[in-house]
Parts: C-alpha cells; structure tokens; sequence
C-alpha cells in the first residue's frame, strides 16, 4: 500500500523561504556569505531553476571507468562538468598494501581499493537454486499470475528473454530492466529471481539478462567496446546498438508507468563523485508522481525500512543511456538503481531486490 509521503525539506526550499522573507533586509552591496547544504540537499546555487528537474544534459551523470590492465581510459568529464550528487562521506587513504590497493571510508564504511575501484567480494552465486527467502525474504506474498516469455533480437547473438508477469486484475505496468552491463551481478541476479515474482495486479515486465554476451564474459560491453547503456535509442549498426533498439521498441509498445534499470557501481576515485549505493534519475517531472516515489523511496531507505545504508542520488543520466533516452523520448519515468559492488554480494541483491518491491507497492501491485 503506498505510504503518505513525508515532505523532505531541501536546502534550495529553505534558503527561497528566507530569501522572501528577508527580502529587503539585506545590504544591497557586500560580500555573499553561504553556508554548506547539509547532505543529501543542494544549495541556491546549486539548486535547478526547477527543483524536481535534474541539471541540465551537458552535465550528464558519468558511469566512466577507469582504466583496466591494457585497457583504454574512457571519456572522463572535467570536475566543472561533473554532476550534482549527493554521495556518503569519502575519506582516503588510511591503510595500504604493497600491491598498491588502499582502503577508503565511505559512509562508515571501509573498502579495498586498486586502480580506482573497489575490490569486489567474491560475488558468484548459483542463482537458479535461490529464492527470494534467501534474500531478506522479499516478495514473501504470492499473488494468483499468469507467465509468458518471449525473445528481443531472435536468432542473433545478443537474444535475450523478457517475462511477463500478469495480474488476473488489471493495474499498472511495471517493466524492469536488469543485466545491461554482464559484469554487474547484483542487478541481473535480482532480475533472474524477479522472474519469479508475484503482483497483485497489473502487468510486470521483467529482462534479465539484458546483456547475455556480457554476463556470460563477465564483462561491462555487449562486444568489444560496445555499451549497451551509451546505445540508446539503437540503430541496425553494432550488436548492442540493435540490441537497444529492441529493448527501446518493447518498453515503447508496453508502455509502463514505470521503467526500473538496475545497475552496479564500483568506481572509486578521489576528487569524482562517489555513485554508488544511489538512484539516478533524469527528470522528476516527467509525470504528476514521479517525485513522490522517488522521495517517498528515499524516506524509506534513510528510516531503514530498506535496504542496509544511505543511497545518494544523481542526474541526469548520461546521455545514450537507457535513462536518459526513456525519459526524454517517451516520457516514461526510469528510476535507475546502482548497488555498490565493495559490498557482499548477498547484501546487494536483496537492496536492489527491496527496492523493486517498494516500488512495485507504492504502485499498488503488492497487495491492497
């Protein structure tokens, strides 16, 4: 059932507020004093003319990595063009090794780091023997469903698999996009066990894995240096360009009212914005309750109703990415989820698993 939303007062709103009511009572020459926005606000200056539309796309959220053994850096925004986040609190250097990996203390939380990204735990799970009980146990109620598959870029190398998922009630359609990077394990482990899951009415849509290529090389690219979440809205040139053409054309014609992506984050590097744990959106306002969700999951996870810490957020996304393209092009609202790979992997399946749910709830697809 979707809760009553808790008003989150930011630091834009509040300095507007002051502003108006001292308005004529400051000098009109002097010095301009600011304070520091308290985390997870932005300042005036910072704010958006329009406080639920994210910043502008020139300043597009960056999923660069850094470079790997032999390979080529990819393109780096300068820290001018760098988006603004709200990431945990990231303190460096505190301890190193003689292979050159350090740690670092992000949200109280101490990680190993080398060549800029976290030393991910062991996160190989046979997710086909798993449940949902294996996972905080998300999804305990079972509703009465039909399920159906059917093939996106058939008889090609990149053929992957959606689910539907139908209510014997009508509702909303929810489609969830899992997987689009292969070496992001969390979030395409969620989608094979979201295959699974129950609504109590409505539509789900459920593609998982989006990248067969990637996850079965473990890598982030469909092929080569191809990115499946820089190859929106897709053309006929290039696998992971026909591959998101297709993933664009079925979300298209399902119309849901809500798109989910879920997404890994494992860059860490001094002097950029921490992403992940965060939510990245593109725009706020590209329906009436959009912002009410978003800020409403927000609310949940800072209680600790979900999810084991504090999720910044971000945007817009970049552009070419999944994200970006849906919200500006169909005017579909996508809530992409990034799950922080220094963490176990158990821990970020049932966070990026948590977060479905919510969001499947707040629609009312989870019960009365």
């Amino acid at each position: 059932m979707k809760r009553i939303r808790k008003k989150r007062i930011c630091a834009w709103e509040l300095i507007l507020c002051l502003a108006l009511l001292f308005v004529g009572c400051v000098p009109a020459a002097g010095p301009a004093v600011s304070d520091p926005a308290p985390s997870g606000r932005v300042t005036e200056a910072e704010a958006p003319s329009d406080p639920t539309q994210a910043p502008a796309p020139q300043a597009a959220a960056q999923e660069t990595l850094p470079p790997e053994s032999g390979g080529e850096e990819t393109e780096s925004p300068l820290p001018s063009e760098t988006p603004e986040t709200v990431p945990p609190t990231t303190a460096f250097v505190s301890e190193t090794r003689a292979d050159g990996a350090y740690t670092v203390l992000i949200g109280g939380n101490v990680f190993w780091v080398k060549n800029s990204r976290a030393i991910e735990p062991d996160s190989t799970l046979d997710i086909e023997r798993m449940s949902f009980a294996d996972f905080g146990g998300t999804f305990a109620e079972s509703y009465p469903v039909s399920r159906e598959s059917y093939l996106i870029c058939a008889g090609e190398a990149a053929e992957t698999e959606v689910w539907h998922i139908r209510s014997e009630k009508p509702g909303p359609a929810v489609y969830i996009v899992a997987g689009t990077h292969g070496d992001e394990k969390a979030g395409w482990y969620a989608g094979l066990l979201l295959r699974q899951a129950s609504v109590s009415c409505g539509d789900l849509y459920v593609l998982s894995v989006a990248n067969v290529q990637g996850a079965a090389a473990n890598r982030r690219y469909v092929t080569g240096k191809e990115d499946l979440n820089r190859s929106y809205p897709g053309s006929s040139s290039g696998q992971a360009a026909r591959l998101a053409a297709a993933i664009f054309a079925d979300i298209r014609e399902k119309k849901p009212e809500i798109v989910l992506d879920l997404h890994e984050a494992i860059v860490v590097q001094e002097g950029r914005d921490f992403l992940g744990s965060s939510l990245i959106f593109t725009s706020l306002t590209v329906t009436k309750d959009f912002s009410d969700l978003f800020f409403d999951l927000l609310d949940a996870i800072d209680e600790g109703q979900i999810c084991f810490e504090s999720f910044g957020y971000t945007g817009p996304a970049p552009n070419g990415s999944l994200n970006n393209t849906v919200t500006n092009e169909l005017k579909i609202p996508i809530l992409t989820v990034e799950t922080f790979r220094g963490f176990p992997i158990g821990h970020r399946v049932e966070e990026q698993l948590e977060i479905a749910e919510y969001v499947l709830a707040w629609k009312g697809m989870r019960g009365e």
